[in-house]
């Protein structure tokens, strides 16, 4: 009686086990992905933050849906916003891979193919030029078909063009992924989503977006306008998601037995922690698509708008030890030099690391959105604000896909303050009112500059009697001559003298 008591009492358990199996792959999934960003890589959350503007207004919203994949646009955006503080990019990011693997699954029910796809995504989003309005795009298609399964034909043909017209060339997997279901159904879908593409984008898309753009979504890459073409790795990871049901359909057939669906259970569990763990931990993988040195310059730029000078030094040592080249580069010591000098350290150890010539304490402009940062904040600091500003605002517009960068607004509101632009900076600080993260530190500038006590504001009032006259004809071969009219203009300018001693001993151990 026992025995024969236990048969359903065990299905039950089987039955819990594998849904526990699911439960835990998608926990873990989450807690993996988000301690990846907030904690190993915060600097690729903070350059995402960095380099849009999003606005919290109904204009921008207009704007947005009026192109094609316009929706995803606005949802990533809005969500990307969130980076600012990396503990709650970490927690959207998470949020979202759970939501991309919890689709997955629904489609095709192995914890293992699920969470291929969200491992894909986060490798390829080691290309921090890979924006967030991709994953959001699989995640919408994913949602949709899950949702109209089961649905008419007819409404599932109304929903086509417009989830072609929400997500961009995504919506594709649709109908790919009806068709393993109903082919007939799914080729009808697949027709209807080409035409609703190409018509979106010739004949209702905005003029300044190539026809190309209809192959590989406007905003999916940044450098997709400029360059014409999306990593392969973007298509890679739809024809993953697109066979997978086959796969899946193929899996069943071969091992339909009992007791090899308990084994290949277990061996589907396991190899999907092995696959979240070397996806998401420092392996040769990880080291692979999020390349040391290019990650390098993005953590010099978190770190310098943390202001933490002291870890600046502290990561150059690390990188010195290990041999990056990035340790050789201008921009590196520009960073490293900032950090010597606010710390009042430059006189002393100036020495101690490494130098590239006059070109490492200033470094020229290159004309991209992240290299300018270390001598834009430079120059910010030893008070040559026309400068900075040039910097600024010529990083901004170097942006790849033309957004606007509210750190780099920020930036040419202090300036424009400092230099007694103040309709200029009223200008700017309009648009950040409209922001979510930046609102708070628009309007106490708008009531300072209405007050009229905005010069009595540190540093404000500080770097405005560091400032010359002529500040705005710098050259960068009188660099080293600028610094010393700083100098002499206000003595206690200490960032200006301490760079001013570092370029007369470059001088005197010049051949």
């Amino acid at each position: 009686m026992l025995r024969v008591g236990t048969r359903p009492v065990r299905s039950i358990l089987s039955k819990m086990n594998k849904r526990y199996f699911h439960l835990v792959i998608t926990l873990l999934l989450g807690l993996c992905v988000g301690l990846f960003w907030a904690i190993a890589h915060p600097e690729a959350l903070s350059y995402q933050e960095q380099n849009q503007l999003f606005l919290c207004t109904a204009d921008y919203f207009l704007h947005c849906i009026s192109i094609p994949g316009g929706i995803t646009d606005w949802m990533a955006e809005g969500l990307t916003q969130f980076y600012f503080y990396p503990a709650m990019g970490g927690i959207v990011l998470a949020l979202l891979f759970m939501t991309l693997q919890a689709g997955c699954r629904a489609v095709f029910p192995s914890s293992l193919l699920s969470i291929l796809p969200a491992l894909l995504i986060l490798l390829y989003m080691g290309d921090f030029d890979v924006l967030l309005s991709y994953p959001v795009a699989i995640a919408l298609t994913l949602g949709c078909f899950v949702i109209t399964a089961e649905s008419h034909l007819w409404l599932k043909a109304i929903l086509t063009p417009l989830l072609a017209w929400c997500t961009g060339p995504v919506a594709i997997l649709y109908p790919f992924l009806l068709l393993w279901q109903r082919w007939k159904k799914g080729i009808l879908l697949l027709i209807i989503c080409i035409i609703s593409l190409f018509v979106s984008f010739r004949l209702l898309s905005s003029p300044q977006y190539p026809t190309f753009t209809i192959l590989w979504g406007i905003n999916y890459h940044r450098l997709v306008l400029k360059v014409g073409a999306a990593p392969a790795m973007q298509w890679i990871i739809l024809i993953v998601i697109a066979v997978s049901p086959g796969l899946h359909l193929l899996h069943k057939e071969l091992f339909s037995g009992g007791r090899n669906q308990k084994m290949l259970a277990t061996l589907d569990f396991s190899l999907s922690l092995c696959l979240i763990l070397v996806s998401t931990l420092p392996t040769p993988l990880t080291n692979h698509f999020y390349e040391r040195n290019a990650y390098a310059i993005l953590k010099q730029s978190y770190l310098i708008r943390r202001s933490a000078w002291n870890e600046i030094l502290d990561e150059a040592k690390k990188w010195q030890q290990e041999g990056l080249l990035v340790a050789k580069s201008d921009e590196y010591c520009t960073a490293v030099n900032l950090s010597l000098a606010m710390t009042d350290r430059m006189d002393e150890h100036f020495t101690d690391y490494p130098q590239t010539g006059f070109t490492g304490l200033l470094s020229n402009n290159h004309h991209d959105n992240i290299s300018g940062i270390p001598t834009m904040e430079a120059f910010f600091q030893m008070g040559l604000i026309s400068e900075a500003m040039h910097y600024a605002f010529d990083m901004q517009e170097s942006i790849s896909n033309y957004r606007k960068s509210a750190r780099f607004i920020r930036r040419l509101v202090e300036c424009n303050i400092i230099l007694g632009d103040y309709k200029v900076a009223d200008k700017y600080l309009c648009q950040l009112e409209q922001t979510l993260f930046y609102r708070d530190w628009a309007r106490s500038a708008r009531q300072t500059l209405a007050d009229g006590t905005a010069m009595h504001h540190e540093p404000w009032g500080r770097l405005r009697s560091y400032c010359l006259t002529d500040d705005e004809f710098f050259q960068p071969h009188l660099a080293a001559i600028v610094v010393r009219k700083l100098y002499l203009h206000n003595r206690g300018n200490r960032i200006a003298r301490q760079y001013l001693m570092a370029y007369t001993k470059l001088l005197q151990t010049r051949p």
